[in-house]
């Protein structure tokens, strides 16, 4: 049985430094989730992605954030959604939003990478494409 921790604003503290899955998502200043119409249907939750920590996940935490805020953490995601964020003229209609984030603490780094490449290619049965944020399907052979 999954246990995600609530749903939390990226700058909070994590407080766990184990391996995690981890979902980001854009909500409105009200904490609802931003509907992001996808190729196949509408994600109702909002999802921008899907992610892994392999050893510790405050710290992946802090370095989305960073790289959300500056560009220049290492954290793909986060890098990416600063680009947007600074050179997109759409992204005009989000200034008053914020990212949150939920987690699913797992006892090893291969549940968590495991794990992770489920919920991706599960989101993208679903929808048709990835999360906006991720850039990669998992071992697309495989189920």
């Amino acid at each position: 049985m999954r246990r995600w921790t609530r749903w939390r604003c990226v700058t909070k503290k994590a407080n766990y430094e184990g391996p995690a899955v981890y979902r980001i998502r854009l909500v409105n200043k009200l904490g609802e989730p931003i509907q992001i119409n996808r190729f196949l249907s509408t994600d109702l939750n909002g999802l921008l992605a899907i992610g892994v920590a392999k050893t510790n996940m405050e710290n992946r935490r802090k370095l989305f954030y960073r790289a959300f805020n500056n560009g220049r953490a290492k954290h793909s995601e986060g890098k990416l959604l600063y680009f947007i964020k600074n050179n997109s003229s759409s992204y005009k209609r989000y200034q008053n939003c914020q990212c949150q984030y939920s987690f699913w603490k797992l006892k090893s780094l291969k549940k968590a990478e495991k794990e992770e490449a489920r919920l991706i290619k599960s989101y993208l049965k679903i929808f048709g494409e990835v999360p906006p944020l991720n850039s990669v399907i998992p071992k697309r052979s495989e189920n």
